[in-house]
């Protein structure tokens, strides 16, 4: 089943981030036709990914784009060894900046 350009739209804006619409469409639409997946279970998909990052958040730029999400079948993922791949990047990147510049007290 090919998916309505208005269903596309909808699981496109289930998805919890919103960039680069035309090729997460494309995406989606192939990941529905690659898999044989109706709409409801491509929605599900993308609420149960929403579920898992309201219960363990992860910085909104760690989130991929719809289009590398479905292209890569991430849904069939482990979300808690993603997550702490990501959360471990986060704790390299904090180690690595330099320290803030002391504050000076005038008075």
């Amino acid at each position: 089943m090919t998916p309505t350009p208005e269903e596309l739209h909808a699981i496109y804006r289930a998805y919890p981030r919103h960039l680069a619409p035309r090729e997460a469409k494309e995406a989606i639409r192939k990941a529905i036709q690659r898999n044989g997946f109706t709409v409801d279970q491509v929605m599900q998909l993308v609420e149960d990914y929403k579920q898992q990052l309201e219960q363990h958040p992860i910085p909104t730029k760690s989130i991929p784009y719809p289009s590398t999400w479905f292209n890569q079948e991430r849904w069939d993922e482990d979300f808690s060894e993603r997550r702490e791949m990501v959360m471990a990047m986060i704790d390299q990147e904090k180690a690595n900046q330099p320290p803030p510049p002391p504050k000076l007290n005038f008075l």
